[in-house]
């Protein structure tokens, strides 16, 4: 009795400090095989003690106030900037995206052509005082100023760069942001206005904000650099600023305070421009990629959303597919009257509508990963509405004591606690979502895929960030329910939705996915009757971002004939 007295004890310690950092929350998956054997007797407590945590950190990190920008799904040394220097003015890290010359690249010294010749020796006495002294305007910001730099030696035009102190524990470094400025007619009008200036005088502003040099408005106008520089004091006194940097500041600050959301340089809120609302309570959100005259795959999408990279989705269209990815309910704009499974079934049987809506009288159907429940529900449920079953690197159903062993220590651990307490599952998602904000969001991929290197290096693609940004926007619009369902729904025992299924049905997994055993994968497809399942080389869980042409290939396939 004592030994469950601190067990608990030691979970509702880490639930409550999850409160003001919520990356404990790994720990305690992590320290779940110290109390494994009398976690079991604790259900009812550990479950009050989750509810009451989750609502505190809901208040705490309210989802109004994330920026999805800092979601990222590793820890890196580095500065978050697009270019880095030390003290030597060696690069320490830069942006292969901006600067592709492999004349900027780690240990080596600045190259001359980096700097606008006219100011170089002034810029680098800058960058020199800069480091020598520190930021000069705010001490908390680290704030340096602007510099103009070329992106390669054949760069014409430059770009302006923000400089901002960085210290690190055996340095201090200078890390330099891109300036992501876009000139739009609506807020230079409003600029222009606010600050009466002259038709000119806006001109020269656009000028500035778009990354181009004084001579460049010079010859553009037929006017002498001369007279250029003339017109860019007279707008520096007018606007009371020192600088055409100090310009630029003043644009950006004045940018920001207008309410102007698409002008924001922050990650674009997703809006789903589809939905299937039969009545006033009812909706159903999708998403379409792909080719709109293809054959139809209705997809069932994993815990990353209903979204798929531009590269997904340019494939989808080669293999002549069209993608409908409807959005699971409690997700965005996708309703719900239910929880858990039984919200399973109930959208399985508002999809036959949805796809009448679509004019779809027949399609195939593709789940990864999570998904998988939902796919088998309407399976079961309406096979008239289904050619065939297609599941890349789909869960499987958990019905024995031996499917739960073969599943890695860190999966288990999360799909025990769950079966224990349901709201760990909010409290564990709530705490994931506020480390968005935090920075400690890394930790809760890095604990899940721990040795799993194919899915780690999956996941961390940027263009699998910027897909979980985007839909991180749009399923945590309102309160936190969506991936909070989805947890509990893949750690329930949803084998029943398996039995019966008349639909053929394909298994692919890769050979090195994490999750899902070679030894599972074919136990389970001949207790259920599916199609022996088959195992893609060089592919991990991610089967649908690894080997997306593959997949396609093989519906494709199905499809003709």
């Amino acid at each position: 009795m004592a030994d469950e007295k601190a067990d608990l004890e030691a979970i509702v310690a880490r639930a409550y400090t999850a409160v003001t950092r919520p990356g404990v929350l790994v720990d305690l998956l992590q320290d779940l095989s110290d109390f494994e054997t009398s976690a079991e007797t604790l259900g009812d407590t550990v479950e009050l003690h989750f509810a009451n945590a989750t609502e505190i950190l809901e208040n705490v990190f309210p989802n109004d106030q994330l920026d999805h920008s800092n979601l990222d799904t590793q820890k890196t040394d580095r500065i978050r900037c697009d270019l880095a220097i030390d003290r030597q003015f060696r690069v320490a890290y830069c942006n292969n995206a901006i600067f592709a010359s492999e004349q900027i690249s780690p240990d080596r010294e600045l190259p001359d052509w980096l700097f606008e010749p006219a100011s170089e020796a002034a810029d680098r006495q800058r960058l020199s005082n800069l480091l020598r002294n520190g930021p000069a305007l705010d001490e908390e910001d680290g704030f340096g100023g602007f510099f103009r730099f070329y992106v390669s030696e054949s760069d014409e035009k430059g770009s302006w760069f923000i400089a901002r102190l960085q210290h690190r524990e055996s340095d201090t470094l200078i890390g330099f942001d891109a300036v992501r400025l876009r000139w739009s007619d609506r807020s230079g009008e409003a600029f222009s206005e606010a600050l009466r200036l002259t038709d000119t005088e806006n001109a020269l502003v656009r000028h500035v904000v778009s990354g181009r040099s004084l001579r460049e408005f010079a010859e553009s106008r037929g006017r002498s650099l001369g007279t250029a520089r003339n017109q860019m004091k007279a707008l520096q006194r007018k606007l009371s600023v020192n600088s055409k940097e100090e310009v630029l500041l003043l644009y950006a600050g004045f940018l920001h305070s207008l309410e102007m959301p698409a002008d924001r340089l922050t990650v674009e809120e997703h809006r789903c421009k589809n939905h299937f609302c039969p009545a006033v309570d009812e909706c159903i959100a999708w998403e379409e990629f792909g080719d709109p005259n293809g054959t139809p795959i209705l997809y069932f999408h994993p815990i990353e959303g209903a979204l798929l990279t531009p590269e997904i989705a340019n494939a989808a269209r080669r293999h002549r597919l069209r993608i409908i990815a409807p959005w699971r309910p409690h997700h965005g704009e996708t309703t719900a009257k239910t929880h858990g499974m039984q919200t399973v079934g109930e959208f399985a049987d508002r999809l036959p509508a949805f796809l009448d809506h679509l004019g779809i009288e027949e399609c195939f159907t593709l789940a990864t990963q999570a998904g998988a429940p939902y796919m088998f529900a309407f399976l079961q449920k309406h096979p008239t509405l289904v050619r065939a079953a297609i599941g890349a690197g789909s869960f499987l159903p958990i019905y024995d004591a031996e499917g739960l062993a073969s599943y890695r220590p860190a999966h288990r651990r999360q799909i025990r606690l769950v079966r224990l307490a349901p709201t760990f599952a909010k409290i564990y998602q709530r705490a994931m979502l506020a480390t968005i904000g935090t920075g400690d969001f890394h930790r809760f991929v890095e604990e899940f895929y721990r040795d799993c290197a194919r899915e780690l290096a999956a996941i961390q693609k940027p263009a699998m960030v910027r897909m979980l940004r985007s839909a991180a926007t749009y399923v945590v619009r309102g309160r936190f329910v969506g991936t909070a369902e989805t947890m509990i729904t893949w750690a329930a025992d949803w084998s029943q939705l398996c039995h019966g299924i008349e639909v053929p049905v394909h298994l692919i997994y890769g050979a090195e996915d994490s999750t899902v055993s070679r030894a599972e994968a074919e136990r389970v497809s001949a207790r259920f009757g599916f199609q022996s399942p088959e195992f893609v080389p060089e592919a991990g869980s991610f089967l649908l971002h690894d080997r997306t042409d593959f997949i396609f290939a093989r519906i494709r396939e199905l499809a003709d004939r």
